[in-house]
């Protein structure tokens, strides 16, 4: 992969030396991924690290970003001085190795209290991936715009919506779905496909047992 030149108001973002939060703003496609590569990229060359071990820290919100950033990042000749400076990580993967491993104990325990001791059983991301295929198969009639070959599809954007915490079906179905990438743009037929899809995963409110990720842990602990 070729490197990527940038206009003048993307280099000024991206070089820009003053501390604080910037905001970048911009439609699909318009680059607001690339200026962040660039300017961890610049970071981790400039930065005047406290501590000799310190890094910068690059975080994306959906694992299937994880090889177009990659690839950004090695399209930057510099990209290999300052690597090992660098940690890139979803946002998800990293809350999890770095709070919820670390604290899990005392992190279900106030969570047990808090929902009324409810059980927790623990499964990985092959057990999300085959509970979605099984309710694309077994309910196939019911679904027209997704089949067990979009699961990975399906999953993903019921992370988004448990990331959103739009708990409420109307909210996901009237939002836009803006900064999708290349992935086909969701119309309301989808959202209410995929919203039914989600209500079965998680399983029926009228039973005693309700599925929940593991990850949406961390939004019940924020809220209680």
């Amino acid at each position: 992969m070729s490197e990527i030149i940038l206009s003048n108001e993307q280099i000024s973002v991206a070089r820009y030396s003053e501390n604080g939060v910037i905001r970048v703003n911009g439609g699909p496609g318009s680059g607001k991924t690339l200026v962040a590569v660039k300017r961890a990229i610049f970071l981790a060359k400039d930065y005047k690290y406290a501590e000799k071990n310190d890094k910068i820290l690059f975080l994306f919100y959906n694992k299937s970003l994880k090889n177009t950033i990659q690839k950004l990042f090695n399209s930057d000749e510099n990209y290999k001085e300052v690597k090992d400076k660098i940690e890139i990580e979803s946002i998800d993967s990293f809350f999890v190795k770095e709070y919820l491993n670390k604290l899990n104990e005392e992190f279900l325990t106030f969570l047990k209290s808090a929902k009324n001791n409810k059980a927790f059983k623990r499964s990985f991301e092959e057990d999300r991936k085959e509970r979605i295929e099984n309710i694309l198969k077994l309910r196939k009639e019911e679904f027209n715009r997704f089949s067990p070959k979009d699961t990975e599809f399906v999953l993903s954007e019921i992370d988004w919506l448990r990331n959103c915490c739009y708990t409420k079906k109307e909210e996901y179905i009237e939002t836009s779905r803006l900064g999708r990438g290349n992935q086909p743009k969701l119309s309301k037929t989808d959202k209410e496909e995929i919203y039914k899809i989600l209500d079965l995963y998680r399983g029926s409110r009228e039973r005693t047992l309700r599925y929940t990720d593991f990850m949406i842990l961390p939004y019940y602990f924020i809220l209680l």
